[in-house]
């Protein structure tokens, strides 16, 4: 529950036009073209966002989130 309202007041923060970091860690899997092109569409629409991708097992990806080093997870 407390990474996802990371998540949320990360997005509430670009509703208001301020920046901040933005970390995802993603499965290897979901990790191609399509994907690296939507964060690229993200960070050109949010210049002030600090956007990091992480690849990891989907083990991992859950540790990351719970450990708030990533704010999301995809897996």
């Amino acid at each position: 529950l407390a990474a996802l309202e990371d998540a949320s007041s990360a997005m509430r923060v670009l509703q208001v036009g301020e920046g901040g970091p933005i970390s995802v860690a993603v499965v290897g899997t979901l990790a191609g073209a399509d994907l690296a092109q939507a964060l690229k569409r993200f960070a050109g629409q949010f210049p002030k966002v600090a956007l990091t991708l992480r690849t990891a097992t989907s083990v991992q990806v859950s540790d990351l989130v719970r450990r708030g080093e990533a704010t999301l997870g995809l897996r």
